[in-house]
């Protein structure tokens, strides 16, 4: 018997006792926003009985390779789970109370997110394995781009991949590659710059490119430190309708994953244009650093769109603690 069938079973011993006709058992979900407390376990049952136990777990979250969050809000069924929760590959949802419902309402994603997502980031553990990701779809097609990020790392093992686009015809359409020796490609073109961030502190990274020349840059906290022509120039389009994913390099669109290619460590304020942002507006948004309220949104894909994506595996939302 399945682990999920036990769930399920267990679940309805505790819809008795706890939740009633309300109890709520879904795979491949997850309620964020409302975790108080994580637990690293792949013993469901030691999950389930701490959120029993604990008249503020209303809910959990549990995924089998090793993590158990517990959460104060309750939803009212699936609709609701659909508007308030999100897709996470691995992920079973199980609500134990229906006190607090409307809690995650009150604290929706729109609310919780849009307007201080700068207040969350990814954190990619090792504790799960390999198979930590984010995946984003219905990608543009670009004739030039900006993508910055924060990030945080002591990972000196990996060849970390913080950012990969893939398209069913090439696997390395757009790649930030290896944070020990960033790489960057463009329809399989590479460019490696010698920029490592895997001191374990916060870096701000920009990649730019155009393709009149094929100019490109790498930016470190506000500073070019590689840059280049003929990277893919002249007409060049990268193809859109591709798999942008966040933590694995892709060697198909949204799969091919190599456990030595993971990012490991903490991802947030991801931001995509479909222009070149000079060289003074990149290094403005450095000094506004993490928490602060101001946050320039990427007319691509936003922070905010970035945590609406379908997390997957040993990836997790997180508070920043500076915040």
């Amino acid at each position: 018997m399945s682990w999920i069938v036990l769930l399920t079973i267990l679940s309805c011993t505790y819809s008795t006792a706890f939740a009633k006709k309300h109890s709520l058992v879904v795979k491949n979900y997850r309620i964020i926003g409302h975790v108080y407390q994580t637990l690293h376990t792949n013993d469901w049952l030691h999950c389930v009985f701490v959120c029993s136990a604990d008249t503020r777990c209303i809910s959990y979250n549990f995924h089998q390779k090793g993590l158990c969050e517990l959460n104060s809000c309750a939803v009212d069924d699936m609709f609701d789970l659909n508007k308030w929760g999100v897709h996470s590959s691995g992920f079973v949802f199980q609500q134990l109370r229906d006190t607090n419902k409307g809690k995650c309402q009150t604290r929706s994603l729109e609310k919780e997110f849009k307007g201080k997502a700068h207040n969350y980031a990814l954190q990619f553990s090792r504790i799960l394995g390999a198979s930590g990701y984010v995946i984003i779809r219905d990608f543009p097609s670009l004739v030039a781009f900006t993508v910055c990020f924060w990030m945080k790392t002591e990972d000196k093992q990996n060849d970390g991949t913080p950012f990969s686009y893939a398209t069913s015809g090439t696997s390395n359409e757009l790649l930030l590659y290896n944070y020990r020796n960033f790489q960057l490609f463009i329809h399989n073109q590479k460019r490696t710059t010698n920029v490592v961030a895997t001191d374990g502190r916060w870096h701000h990274i920009c990649f730019t490119w155009e393709n009149t020349v094929g100019s490109w840059q790498l930016l470190k906290d506000g500073i070019a430190k590689a840059s280049g022509t003929n990277l893919q120039k002249g007409s060049y389009t990268i193809s859109g309708g591709g798999v942008l994913v966040l933590g694995q390099e892709q060697d198909k669109p949204g799969g091919g994953f190599d456990q030595k290619q993971s990012f490991i460590g903490e991802l947030t304020n991801v931001q995509l244009w479909n222009y070149v942002i000079p060289l003074q507006e990149i290094n403005d948004l450095t000094l506004f650093f993490l928490c602060n309220a101001y946050s320039r949104s990427g007319n691509v894909l936003s922070w905010f769109d970035i945590v609406q994506g379908s997390l997957n595996g040993s990836v997790t939302l997180i508070a920043l603690s500076k915040c």
